[in-house]
């Protein structure tokens, strides 16, 4: 079966070269080839977990085909005549240096409080634990931070749009950004932001025709080593004598082990409808009063696999609420909005640039866990943001800190 499904998939990318269907960043593209990394993985290290379901085959059978068909359908489906409109805008593409400056502003005056509050708390605490704790109050913490907590979000946005809009965003003010968004990644222990960044230089810089593919595959093998790294930083020893990860380990836990896990994966035979698809929005409604519902913990709870891993793949809150057919109906719903997404894109509209470059990163994950809904809100600010900064705002002062670069 693994080798069925890695020449089918196989085929699926020469057939997007052959009729030049979009390019490596492409949803069709990204999907197939995070699918056929995963399974040629497993025939490398065949002997560090269990062996895949037929669950988990059945749900790739139905993902892929289904998400690269919509996606393709959606993209090629809007209207030819947006090109050149695009184009106008393309040339244009300006941005509200006003609206940048000042997120820039309070990037720099909020980072580095928030960190500050953040490594308080976790010093209090035992220090050879720093990491650990640093990720444990992130997921766990029930701390407040007020309006600090948004400069998490305030700098991804800050840096996708320097990155598209360099040079025009001067070097010193990217590489304030850059920093400040590490920091907050740091104070956090959280590998998506980093991961984001990666995706964004790599997008930007294909786009730009300043790198070929050969660098794209060495700077993601970087990356692999990178997480192991942070990984073992935050690992803790919960039995005395215990060994720490080894990079085989970190394989297992963080790109393979969610394809195994999601084998023990069952229906939720509750009638609340999509109670783990749609966790965030029934938190809403039971914060605010408004209903009584079960509301389901975002991080599960451990499998061995045989080794531990609490991730189970995009598949795992469709299939729990609606079976296969839920794999089926959300495959096609992505396909719709990444292939739109990438549209825009492919026009050249600069929102589209910052709001892709977010879905991309979203697509590259969907072998670990589903990050879309379950971050819909952290999108919703993400595009908000942007927004507001691509909006040309013409303010009746200016400042020294605020004036056009």
């Amino acid at each position: 079966m693994d080798w069925i499904i890695i020449i089918i998939l196989s085929l699926f990318l020469l057939g997007y070269r052959y009729f030049r269907l979009g390019d490596f960043f492409s949803p069709w593209s990204i999907t197939t080839i995070v699918w056929l990394g995963i399974m040629v993985l497993f025939q490398i290290e065949s002997d560090l977990l269990y062996p895949l379901s037929n669950k988990f085959y059945t749900s790739l059978i139905i993902w892929v085909p289904i998400f690269c068909s919509s996606s393709l359908l959606s993209f090629y489906a809007l209207p030819k005549h947006l090109k050149d409109e695009a184009k106008r805008k393309t040339e244009m593409r300006d941005i509200s240096m006003t609206m940048f400056n000042a997120f820039f502003m309070l990037s720099v005056i909020m980072t580095p409080i928030y960190v500050y509050q953040i490594m308080k708390i976790v010093t209090m605490f035992d220090t050879t634990d720093l990491f650990y704790n640093l990720r444990y109050l992130a997921v766990n913490g029930e701390n407040d931070f007020g309006i600090l907590k948004y400069s998490y979000i305030i700098n991804q946005v800050l840096f996708v749009v320097a990155v598209w809009q360099y040079p025009k965003i001067p070097g010193w003010k990217l590489l304030l950004v850059t920093i400040a968004f590490i920091m907050g990644q740091f104070a956090l222990m959280e590998k998506n932001g980093l991961f984001l960044m990666v995706i964004t230089m790599l997008i930007v810089l294909y786009s730009k025709n300043i790198i070929k593919l050969r660098t794209i595959f060495i700077v993601l093998a970087i990356i692999v080593i990178v997480f192991f790294l942070i990984n073992f930083s935050k690992e803790i020893k919960s039995d005395e004598g215990a060994e720490s990860a080894t990079f085989l380990d970190f394989i297992g836990i963080y790109i393979l082990s969610p394809s195994v896990a999601f084998g023990y994966v069952t229906q939720d035979l509750s009638n609340q409808f999509g109670a783990h698809t749609f966790e965030y929005f029934y938190s809403l409604l039971d914060n605010w009063g408004i209903g009584d519902y079960v509301v389901y913990e975002r991080l599960r709870g451990y499998v061995w696999v045989p080794l531990p891993t609490n991730v189970y793949t995009i598949f795992q809150p469709f299939y729990e609420d609606f079976g296969y057919q839920g794999i089926a109906f959300f495959a096609f719903i992505y396909g719709v909005i990444m292939g739109t997404a990438y549209r825009f894109f492919k026009y050249g509209y600069f929102i589209a640039l910052c709001i892709y470059t977010f879905l991309a990163k979203v697509m590259f994950v969907q072998f670990y866990h589903e990050d879309f809904i379950m971050s819909i809100a952290t999108f919703g600010q993400f595009t908000i943001l942007v927004l507001l900064i691509s909006i040309p705002w013409k303010l009746p002062f200016k400042t020294v800190f605020l004036s056009k670069e």
